[in-house]
């Protein structure tokens, strides 16, 4: 590839991380449109409602919570119902909760961005958006001075590599730190019934399923999800052993085969970027 076509392929890059920065934006920008109706109110939480849907004979969905809460408005006190509300911080009973309302429309909206997030939003964007005009009018200023040099996009390749192969890297470093925890007794086992999956959704919107476990400990019994999605071997209501970290109360599954194949999957982009790389520079030498 000549210094054209490589400054070609990295203005395409830089292209594609503009899209990805205007994409970005535009959730911030509708509610930024939305927010203009709503107003920001002080709410308490009076009750909640939680509610699990079940999909099959397994697995459950991901919680939603319905609060009853009060707010002054206008010198009088309503009280409306907000949800569903899904996530793992949600209030306790008594809480008072920053919402936002729209009395034309009688509802209830999520908490409106603070003026000082906008303007971190903004310049972030408006800092992005520079570096990325400065990136290629360097380029475009450098490219006569390469035009006689041939610069292999194999480079390129190797760099992309590189990346997966620090990722992949600190994955397996990780998952070799967990094991010497446990195997030194600094997490400490913890016994736990495994109830099943709970279905979350990535951002694609393509369901997930976490291992589901309940865990008693100090009398408190609780649900753990686990970290890594994926089947495990094990029926509902068996007993299992998990691991608890006594300085910060975490707990956490053994490393299993869910994760070792993770790592090899990261292998495979450093295998193919690599290969590729090394065939580019055979072919440029013939």
């Amino acid at each position: 590839m000549t210094a054209k076509g490589g400054v070609f392929f990295m203005e395409a890059a830089l292209v594609v991380l503009a899209i990805f920065l205007l994409l970005f934006f535009l959730p911030f920008q509708r509610q930024r449109r939305q927010s203009r109706r709503f107003h920001p109110i002080d709410a308490r939480v009076v009750s909640i409602e939680y509610r699990e849907p079940r999909i099959n004979e397994d697995t459950v969905g991901e919680p939603e919570y319905h609060m009853t809460v009060t707010f002054f408005w206008e010198g009088q006190y309503l009280q409306r119902v907000w949800g569903p509300v899904k996530g793992r911080q949600i209030p306790r009973v008594g809480e008072t909760i920053r919402l936002s309302y729209n009395p034309k429309a009688d509802q209830l909206g999520h908490r409106p961005l603070s003026p000082r997030l906008r303007r971190k939003i903004w310049l972030f964007g408006a800092g992005g958006i520079t570096a990325l005009a400065a990136l290629s009018a360097l380029l475009q200023r450098i490219v006569p001075s390469l035009d006689d040099t041939n610069i292999p996009a194999a480079w390129i390749l190797f760099f992309i590599g590189g990346v997966f192969l620090v990722i992949d890297l600190a994955f397996w470093h990780s998952r070799r730190v967990l094991q010497r925890k446990i195997a030194s007794e600094t997490l400490r086992p913890v016994p736990a019934i495994f109830r099943g999956y709970r279905q979350r959704q990535d951002s694609d919107g393509d369901p997930l399923d976490y291992p589901l476990y309940e865990v008693t400990f100090g009398g408190v019994t609780r649900q753990v999800e686990g970290n890594v999605t994926g089947r495990r071997p094990y029926t509902v209501g068996q007993t299992v052993t998990l691991y608890r970290d006594p300085e910060t109360g975490k707990i956490t599954e053994a490393p299993g085969r869910t994760e070792a194949i993770l790592g090899v999957v990261f292998l495979l982009p450093v295998c193919l970027c690599c290969g590729a790389g090394i065939l580019m520079l055979l072919l440029n030498r013939l």
